[in-house]
């Protein structure tokens, strides 16, 4: 929640905040230690940056946060690169419990599951409001299970929708 909507000048922050405070019955940010810590850390230096921070907060919310049974996945989207290649730190523990997928993986969901018109459009529209994202993939090197869990989640998505 912070790392969408800290700069309120920030394309879509507004839209985001406004979102989520529509839907707080179904939309609950949790609070994480590794926000916490950052926080502490812009106390002491108000310019400090957090390489990570969403990612690190996310799979902390998965971890201890999101009650999921043995047979459920979490989905992690990210834009960093790092995450999805292995090379950011992802417990073995959560590596059972999360299926880290990029933007560019999560549009095309979109797109194939019909919810939206076109990936390509809304990267488009991101980069004539001055926003650049990362256009790699990693869905496709997923296990194939991992692509149905994706794949009948956004088709659950589309009908209950």
């Amino acid at each position: 929640m912070y790392e969408a909507t800290v700069n309120s000048a920030a394309l879509g922050a507004v839209s985001i905040a406004s979102w989520v405070q529509a839907n707080s019955k179904q939309v609950h940010p949790i609070a994480t230690e590794a926000y916490a810590n950052f926080q502490a850390l812009r106390e002491r230096n108000p310019s400090h940056r957090q390489r990570d921070l969403g990612e690190r907060a996310a799979l902390e919310a998965i971890r201890y946060g999101v009650v999921l049974t043995s047979s459920e996945r979490a989905i992690l989207i990210t834009e960093d690169d790092r995450v999805v290649r292995g090379s950011f730190l992802i417990l073995a523990e959560d590596r059972e419990r999360v299926i880290p997928i990029t933007t560019m993986d999560f549009l095309v969901g979109l797109e194939t599951a019909g919810r939206i018109n076109s990936a390509e459009e809304i990267y488009r529209l991101a980069e004539d409001a001055g926003r650049t994202a990362s256009r790699s993939t990693a869905l496709e090197a997923q296990h194939e299970e991992a692509r149905k869990i994706v794949e009948l989640l956004l088709q659950a998505a589309r009908s209950a929708g």
